[in-house]
């Protein structure tokens, strides 16, 4: 009974191990089946890398056509170096051909060549403004006000980020999210062109610092 009794404990016992050795291999058999393929990763990882090369490409030639053409317009280096660092960062959103249209369009109203370069320089986003649906409207606004002619240059010039506000619905004053704008030609400063910049819900005249009230406000 006993000899009996040790042969079918080993047996159990060999069951058991047998038992268990079939369900290690059939657990690693699995988890093979659901590893993913090296293969199938490493072309994933190749895909992506394509896209972000192509990306980069593109910002790469816009960038680099850009400099040309703002070269071939004798401005200095550091200026362009200036411009062209904007693209990547978002802070302007051009090409040659936007580019061109803008400088063109602000020489038609006398700017010279150079004067556009210190207006992009200060206003990056510049270059990259619709002529027609952004500039043209400001530029219109500002003559309706009685600047013209060189007076408008000298507008331009010395506030060239007035060209990224919209002309308010009720065409006295212009807007840039809270921001607001205003030009006028006031007798008292022998009617030279004003300026004047301000935040909605501004309270005019009530400190030392309080901005001068514009006419149309």
């Amino acid at each position: 009974m006993l000899s009996t009794s040790l042969t079918r404990s080993a047996a159990f016992t060999t069951s058991l191990a047998c038992t268990h050795h079939c369900t290690r291999r059939c657990v690693s058999a699995s988890r093979q089946l659901h590893r993913p393929c090296p293969a199938v990763g490493r072309s994933r990882q190749c895909r992506a890398t394509a896209t972000l090369s192509a990306a980069a490409s593109t910002d790469s030639d816009i960038e680099a056509d850009l400099r040309r053409y703002l070269s071939g317009l004798g401005w200095g280096r550091a200026w362009i170096d200036g411009i062209v660092e904007a693209v990547p960062k978002g802070i302007l959103q051009t090409n040659v051909q936007k580019a061109k249209a803008v400088v063109e369009a602000l020489e038609a109203e006398g700017v010279p060549c150079q004067g556009v370069c210190n207006m992009a320089s200060v206003a990056r986003p510049l270059l990259g403004l619709d002529v027609d649906s952004q500039i043209r409207p400001v530029l219109d606004y500002v003559k309706s006000r009685g600047v013209k002619g060189e007076a408008l240059v000298k507008v331009l010039i010395q506030h060239p980020k007035l060209l990224t506000y919209q002309v308010a619905s009720d065409k006295k004053v212009l807007v840039n999210g809270k921001a607001r704008a205003a030009v006028d030609v006031r007798e008292e400063f022998g009617k030279a062109a004003l300026v004047s910049y301000w935040r909605e819900g501004v309270q005019w005249a009530t400190a030392p610092v309080s901005p001068i009230k514009p006419a149309v406000v």
